[in-house]
């Protein structure tokens, strides 16, 4: 993907592997959004950098066989929230976005108004995807909905951020979804008060 030069910053690994690491993964695999150049990076066990997704926009959530990642990517100046899966030099070989799977969300009774005073808003991706055996891929979302006056014992409409699951056939069109308002109890309070 390129070659490591000083403007892409040092690793230090600050406890090094011992006997007691673990020998399943010889990779590691993460994301730092922060970086202005980069934002997706493997390393060895010792903090030697082996592959980066020279894409700052994409932030890659899981590794699969042959040398493809998913990715994420955030809502940015013309363009919405996707998943993506990519080589390893970053090029899209399948991509979707928010907006479709909120469309395909409707015949699951889940519909996405993102706008003022819109209800519910299918908003983006979070945390991880995961492809599995049959090809199909598990992606988190959050489903952003208002609550009216007297949940989580507010006097005012709530905005709170639920989860959904996706399963996503090869074709990156929705099987099945799990939505965490159907077993949330929306009028026990909020952790620490946190509020959208």
């Amino acid at each position: 993907t390129g070659i490591v030069d000083k403007n892409f910053g040092r690793f230090n690994v600050a406890v090094a592997p011992d006997e007691r690491a673990s020998k399943s993964e010889s990779l590691v695999l993460f994301t730092s959004p922060g970086r202005p150049a980069i934002a997706s990076m493997a390393t060895d066990m010792e903090g030697n950098v082996l592959w980066y997704l020279p894409t700052p926009d994409r932030n890659a959530t899981r590794m699969l066989p042959g040398g493809r990642f998913l990715t994420f990517s955030a809502a940015t100046a013309g363009r919405t929230p996707s998943l993506s899966e990519v080589d390893l030099l970053g090029h899209t070989l399948r991509e979707t976005d928010i907006v479709r799977l909120a469309e395909q969300l409707e015949e699951f009774g889940i519909k996405s108004v993102c706008k003022t005073n819109g209800q519910q808003c299918v908003s983006g991706f979070h945390h991880d995807a995961i492809e599995l055996p049959n090809g199909h891929i598990i992606a988190i979302g959050t489903l952003e909905r208002v609550i009216p006056a007297g949940a989580q014992g507010s006097e005012d409409p709530v905005n709170i951020a639920g989860t959904l699951l996706f399963d996503l056939d090869q074709d990156l069109q929705v099987k099945w979804v799990w939505n965490s308002f159907d077993h949330l109890d929306i009028k026990r309070a909020s952790l620490a008060d946190g509020h959208c």
